[in-house]
């Protein structure tokens, strides 16, 4: 029976890389999962700082304007919460978002970017 040489040792080759393979599957899978769990930890803590620091920062503000000895009217307390609400939902709340989002396209390039040596790779051998 006649064996093309090339095609032969290709397959050789191919069945040599399977074990090291699933070895490399684990790792990539397991780095990944690390990065989800510290972008879940990020995200989760800055949900609870958009909570508590919305406030802090108009406290710490009319604090500011007390110590300066400013008189403190309704209009000036309002007009405050006002101007910074919007800035801390932009801030504090929307960010994580990008950051997710930035994040999720660096894996998702990592993997184009895996699938797309392993098609060359799988072309040269055959």
């Amino acid at each position: 029976m006649y064996l093309n040489h090339g095609r032969f040792t290709a397959a050789l080759k191919a069945i040599n890389v399977v074990p090291h393979a699933n070895k490399m599957k684990i790792f990539y899978f397991s780095n990944e999962m690390h990065r989800i769990r510290v972008i879940a930890m990020a995200k989760s803590i800055n949900i609870a700082n958009f909570y508590v620091a919305n406030k802090s920062i108009v406290y710490a503000t009319f604090m500011v304007f007390i110590a300066t000895d400013y008189k403190m009217a309704a209009e000036a307390i309002f007009v405050t919460i006002a101007l910074f609400h919007p800035v801390a939902i932009v801030i504090l709340y929307m960010l994580p978002f990008g950051v997710q989002f930035a994040a999720e396209a660096l894996v998702s390039i990592d993997r184009i970017k895996v699938h797309s040596t392993l098609i060359i790779v799988a072309s040269r051998l055959y």
